[in-house]
C-alpha cells in the first residue's frame, strides 16, 4: 500500500491508468499478485508445463495450441 501511494505521487499517470484498466494500483505495479492469493500449495504439473511452453519459440507454441484445440474439440463432441 505504501508503494502504491508513493508511486501515485511520483508518477501521476499510474492512478488513472489503473482506473482505466479497472485494476488496483498495487496489482498494476506488481505489489500484489492475484495468483498467489487465490491458490496455495505446489504448482500443478499442467501449470508447470504451460510455463515451459511459454518459453518455447512461437512456432512450437502454435503447434501445441493447435493440438490442444483439436483434442478439446474432439472431447466436446464425444
Amino acid at each position: 500500500m505504501y508503494l502504491a501511494k508513493l508511486l501515485s505521487y511520483q508518477c501521476p499517470g499510474f492512478p488513472s491508468l489503473a482506473k482505466a484498466l479497472a485494476t488496483p494500483l498495487e496489482e498494476l505495479i506488481g505489489a500484489t499478485s492475484t495468483a498467489t492469493k487465490s491458490k496455495r500449495g505446489p504448482t500443478s504439473k499442467l501449470q508447470r508445463q504451460v510455463e515451459q511452453i511459454g518459453l518455447m519459440p512461437r512456432s512450437k507454441q502454435k503447434f501445441i495450441t493447435e493440438m490442444l484445440e483439436a483434442m478439446i474439440k474432439q472431447q466436446q463432441s464425444a
